[in-house]
């Protein structure tokens, strides 16, 4: 019983040890700068920052995939404390923003179709393969929500949820040829309506040049 009381407070003692000593020495913590896997480097020298986004619709039962796939390209990132900071640009109706990376954990939001729509990704990366194979891929999941401000003041118009797998697919360090011209004309669209995330059984019309859900 008395070796059993030591073994337990020698654990005790380790765990408050293994505490003070990441609040004393925050750097060594996996949080900070450089990341890796990261969104736009493979290794240290090989760029590969072009992501496949495949989304699944959050409330089915059977997470129903959305017939869309989005492809999204991320720039070098910059070091703001203990984040990476990237902008994205994609081949979707002008879709781009900023992005932030802490660990494996990745922070999206953006907007697209001349500002009308708007995005929020929350996702983590959790599998890299080896460095040396022939089809590298990375892959995270996550969530990705759509919404639009139909009004000042409003608590905005839900466009859906989704859950999201992304994966690296390619090399692009241009980005910003990701970009799509601004649309000129939106007219009413299918009841299936297109957006960042996936897809979602809404009319828009274009009223005054903004987007309106009915």
């Amino acid at each position: 019983m008395f070796k059993k009381q030591i073994r337990l407070a020698l654990i005790a003692s380790s765990i408050t040890f293994a505490n003070a000593w990441f609040l004393i020495y925050p750097q060594l913590a996996s949080a900070v700068p450089p990341h890796n896997p990261n969104l736009y480097y493979l290794d240290a020298n090989t760029p590969m920052n072009v992501w496949e986004m495949t989304s699944y619709l959050d409330k089915s039962l059977t997470h129903q995939q959305q017939k869309i796939v989005q492809q999204i390209c991320f720039t070098v990132p910059t070091i703001d404390g203990t984040h990476w900071v990237y902008d994205w640009y994609s081949n979707f109706q002008d879709w781009s923003g900023k992005a932030r990376q802490e660990g494996d954990q990745i922070f999206m939001h953006g907007d697209y179709s001349k500002n009308n729509g708007h995005t929020s990704l929350q996702w983590e990366i959790v599998t890299q393969s080896s460095l040396k194979a022939t089809n590298h891929q990375t892959k995270g999941f996550g969530h990705c929500v759509d919404w639009q401000n139909t009004k000042a003041g409003s608590l905005g118009t839900t466009i859906i949820f989704a859950n999201v797998k992304l994966v690296r697919v390619s090399t692009n360090e241009k980005c910003e040829q990701f970009r799509e011209k601004a649309v000129v004309d939106i007219t009413p669209m299918p009841i299936l309506v297109k957006t960042a995330c996936g897809v979602k059984e809404i009319i828009i019309k274009k009223t005054d040049d903004k987007l309106e859900t009915k």
